[in-house]
């Protein structure tokens, strides 16, 4: 954290692309959880 901190504008890139991967990880995570959610919630819905 320190080494980050102390010189956070020299591999800028690296970080922006790991930021971009990370962010997609958690709003294709996130949809996926939607989605399941919704199945759920259609499903019950069609049994009753």
């Amino acid at each position: 954290m320190d080494l980050f901190l102390a010189r956070p504008h020299i591999h800028t890139g690296e970080g922006g692309y790991i930021g971009l991967w990370v962010v997609l990880a958690g709003f294709g995570l996130a949809f996926l959880a939607l989605i399941v959610v919704v199945v759920i919630r259609l499903r019950k819905q069609r049994r009753r």
